[in-house]
Formats: C-alpha cells, sequence, structure tokens
C-alpha cells in the first residue's frame, strides 16, 4: 500500500516538473502590440502613479493591471516580469487541477488530461497576463473550494469561496457573473450546499470581498469613473451597439463550417454532458461542469474568433475526465479517452506551428533572445528588428517622459519607448471610437502640445476627428514594422 502511494506521488511530481518546463518554454516567448500591450502600458501607469479609471480609461476590471503592476515592482518593468506572473499564475491552475482531478478519479491517465488540455490550449497560446486566463485560475480556485468545504464540512472553504467568485471578476467581470451563475446551480442541486451555515459562510466571504473593492474605488476617487467606463465599454459598446459581434459559423464549404462549429461548440457541449452526468449519478461535480458550461455562454461571445476560443477548451479537460469517470457504457468511454488525446495534441499542435495569438509568427520560430530590458523573451527576429527599431526612433526624436500619441490600439509602443500618453485612452484607435472621445483626443494633443505621433499604415488617411486634425497638423517621416511616425507641422 505505501509502495503504490509512493509511486503515485513520485509520477505526479515528475508530471507537474515536465509540465511546468513545457509552460516555461511557451511562457518567455512571443509578442503581440495589442491585447498585451494594453496591460503591459495600463500597469506601468499605475506605476508612475495614475489610478485606473480616474487618470486612464480601462475596459475591464483591475485585477490583471494589479497584479502585472506588482511583478514590476518586484522584479522590473519588463515583458519578462510580466510572464513571470503569468507562470506563477500557470504553476498554481495546473497544482490545482491535479488536486481536483485526484478526488474525480485515482487513475493516473485521466489525472493528466485536465492539466495538459489546459497546458496547451491555455498557457502555450495565451501565455502573458491577460483577464480570462486569470479568471480560469480563480474559477478553478472556486470548484476547489467548494468540493473541499463539501467534503471536510469547513465552513472557511465556503468563505474563501465566495471571496473567489468577487476576486474572478475582478479578473473579467463577464466571468465573475457566470461563476456566481454556476455556484447558485450547486446550491440548487446538490444538499450539502444548502447548509445555512456553509450559505452564510459564503455570502460573507462575498460581501467582505466586494466591499473592500468598493473601499478601494471610494477612497482613490475612482468609483463614478469605474461606473462610467463599464457603462461605456461593456453596456453601451458591446452589448447595445454591439461594435464587437461577429458571426458564430466560419468557413467556405459546408464542411468547413460544420467542423468549425463543432469545434467552437465542443467545450460547451464537453461541459454539458459532464454535468447531466453529474446530476443523474449525484455527484458534486456538477458544479465543474456549470463552471465550465457558463464561463463558455459568457465567454464565447460577442467575438467568435481563435483568440476566445483557447481559452474555453483550456478548461474542458476536467467535464471529459468527469464524463469518462461516470459514463458506463465502454464504447462512449473508449471514444471520450480519443476525443482527450486528440483534443490535447490538437492544442500542442496549434500552439507551436499556428500563428501566435493568430496574427503573429508561431512560437516554434520565437527563437531570438531580445536583450533589450524592457523584453527579456525570446522573438522571431524580424519582429524583433521592428519593435527595436521602432522604440529607438521615438526615443531618438523626443525627449524622456515626453507626451506622444499611438492612434492605434498598440499600447506596447508606449511601454517599449517610455513614453507618455497624452490622453486617457489606449485601446481603440479614433476610428472605433466615440465622437466625444476623439474631441477629447484633439483637446489633449494640443494643450499637450505633442510633436510625434504614431498610426498604423492601414488608419493613415481616415476619416475622423482625430484623422483630420493629424492630416492637417503632422507630417508622416518614417514607416517602421508597419507603423507610420507622424511629427508637428511647425
Amino acid at each position: 500500500m505505501f509502495s503504490s502511494k509512493r509511486s503515485s506521488i513520485i509520477f505526479v511530481f515528475i508530471a507537474f516538473l515536465l509540465m511546468l518546463s513545457c509552460a516555461a518554454f511557451f511562457v518567455i516567448r512571443g509578442i503581440e502590440y495589442y491585447d498585451e500591450g494594453y496591460i503591459l502600458y495600463s500597469a506601468q501607469r499605475i506605476n508612475q502613479g495614475e489610478i485606473p479609471y480616474r487618470d486612464f480609461h480601462f475596459a475591464y476590471t483591475p485585477g490583471s493591471i494589479f497584479l502585472t503592476s506588482f511583478a514590476f515592482k518586484i522584479f522590473g518593468e519588463s515583458i519578462l516580469s510580466e510572464r513571470l506572473m503569468a507562470f506563477f499564475i500557470s504553476f498554481l491552475t495546473l497544482a490545482l487541477l491535479f488536486f481536483i482531478t485526484r478526488k474525480i478519479s485515482g487513475n493516473k491517465l485521466l489525472l493528466l488530461i485536465p492539466a495538459l488540455v489546459y497546458l496547451f490550449w491555455g498557457v502555450a497560446h495565451i501565455n502573458f497576463v491577460w483577464p480570462v486566463m486569470l479568471a480560469i485560475f480563480s474559477g478553478v480556485l472556486n470548484c476547489f473550494l467548494l468540493l473541499e468545504g463539501q467534503a471536510k464540512r469547513k465552513n472557511v472553504y465556503f468563505l474563501l469561496a465566495g471571496s473567489s467568485v468577487v476576486v474572478t471578476a475582478l479578473f473579467k467581470q463577464n466571468f465573475g457573473i457566470a461563476l456566481l451563475v454556476s455556484n447558485f446551480l450547486g446550491y440548487l442541486f446538490l444538499k450539502e450546499f444548502k447548509d445555512t451555515k456553509r450559505v452564510f459562510y459564503y455570502l460573507l466571504g462575498f460581501a467582505g470581498a466586494l466591499s473592500l473593492f468598493l473601499f478601494y474605488l471610494l477612497l482613490s476617487r475612482s468609483f463614478i469613473q469605474f461606473i462610467d467606463d463599464f457603462i461605456t465599454y461593456t453596456i453601451d459598446r458591446i452589448i447595445i451597439e454591439g461594435t464587437l459581434n461577429t458571426q458564430f459559423i466560419y468557413g467556405d464549404s459546408l464542411v468547413n463550417k460544420i467542423i468549425k462549429t463543432l469545434l467552437f461548440l465542443s467545450p460547451f457541449l464537453m461541459a454539458s454532458f459532464s454535468f447531466f452526468l453529474s446530476l443523474k449519478n449525484k455527484k458534486p461535480y456538477i458544479i465543474i461542469g456549470g463552471f465550465s458550461g457558463l464561463y463558455y455562454l459568457f465567454g464565447i461571445r460577442p467575438t467568435v474568433d481563435y483568440n476566445h476560443l483557447v481559452p474555453l477548451l483550456a478548461i474542458s479537460g476536467i467535464p471529459l475526465v468527469i464524463s469518462i469517470r461516470l459514463i458506463k457504457k465502454k464504447f462512449i468511454k473508449f471514444v471520450l479517452y480519443i476525443l482527450a488525446f486528440f483534443l490535447i495534441i490538437l492544442g500542442l499542435h496549434t500552439a507551436l506551428f499556428k500563428g501566435y495569438y493568430r496574427w503573429e509568427a508561431p512560437i516554434i520560430e520565437n527563437n531570438f533572445f531580445a536583450n533589450n530590458p524592457k523584453l527579456l523573451i525570446w522573438l522571431d527576429k524580424g519582429r524583433y528588428e521592428g519593435v527595436q527599431k521602432l522604440s529607438l526612433y521615438i526615443k531618438k526624436r523626443t525627449r524622456e517622459n515626453e507626451y506622444i500619441y499611438v492612434n492605434y490600439y498598440a499600447p506596447l509602443i508606449y511601454f517599449l519607448s517610455e513614453r507618455r500618453n497624452a490622453t486617457k485612452f489606449a485601446l481603440h484607435p479614433s476610428n472605433k471610437s466615440m465622437q466625444s472621445y476623439q474631441r477629447e483626443v484633439v483637446s489633449n494633443l494640443q494643450s499637450k502640445q505633442v510633436k510625434l505621433l504614431v498610426t498604423h499604415i492601414s488608419n493613415q488617411s481616415e476619416n475622423t476627428i482625430v484623422g483630420k486634425f493629424i492630416n492637417k497638423y503632422y507630417r508622416p517621416i518614417q514607416i517602421i514594422d508597419d507603423f507610420v511616425v507622424w511629427y508637428r507641422v511647425e
């Protein structure tokens, strides 16, 4: 008995170390100007003394930029520092997945599936501090706490579970709501969760964490601005105006459409199957199926694309294991094993050979070490030369801490060039901004006497308030890495 337990511990330890080594390989490679740049530059603004929402607009809840800012304080301001934080979050998530899967089944093969699916669809594809990946960590943590609380009958787990819902909302608001609904389903269907004392501790944890965040907003005098940004970016732009809406079904031929639709639906189908199996067998695992399924429903829209799909696939490993564990028919069990194997191999293949973050060079080609103190990761040589040349050019044409403006969704330029944004905006170029925001941008450019700005080659002649102002008072002086540098006409 002792020998069997010892061999199991050794197996898990070795598997965990190998997965961490693999995660490290992916985490230190690749770069993109857009989403990661948004987090990096927003965290940099915090370290410069600015307050989110009050001093600059931010489309998400602030958990991701607080964590990145904290990483900067420990390791210094670089992409490597932020990636180390991403690696730490991945480490915690992998550990939680091992603990949860061990509760579901003692089978060593099943133990590996959720961790490998998360590794190759999550960490390997989105290897930076991004709200979705943080919400996955806190969602997995919530499931672990509820299962532990139910098994050990300790109220402190329910207190922490309630707090973890608020933490999830602080990482990404829609997933916080999804997790709260998932927990409510557990309350509806599991009698163990209906204990009055447990519900009290859960609500106490939820209310306590929420109160702390509200107190921070009031103390920092950013509450009104936080609500305003939430209404503008989430309610008005996404829900009412549908500015990010895309079609759900992709592909040219009918066969292509069917294959892609099945792939895009697969996380929800796997989550639903495990939910109903758990319900039928009266298992507490329904909270996992609910967590995965509701994350899908709250996360796949409005923008249905590859980058929004991969994190949802990353959490489909646990529902798969639950289904394999509970299904009695051997043929279906065999099919689910094949599906798990296919999912893992496909995730690894796409992570290595598909364009990094969809638009960049594949990870396998990112083998050039960027010794720029702001980078310190491996890139493809062409991208490194582009970002290096652009940031150095901006530095030569401006003074330290001088205001510039990037009229494109490429906030990484601010971060690498170490120049300040003349405005409160960093998310969208002017052709996707409201006219009131555009007028504010023009006012900022005038009042702060901005000499240098950057556009993308695709929007250098846009017919907007900001675009017309740029073309009237600035002239293009250099094209670098698909970006156009403009200088003010004296």
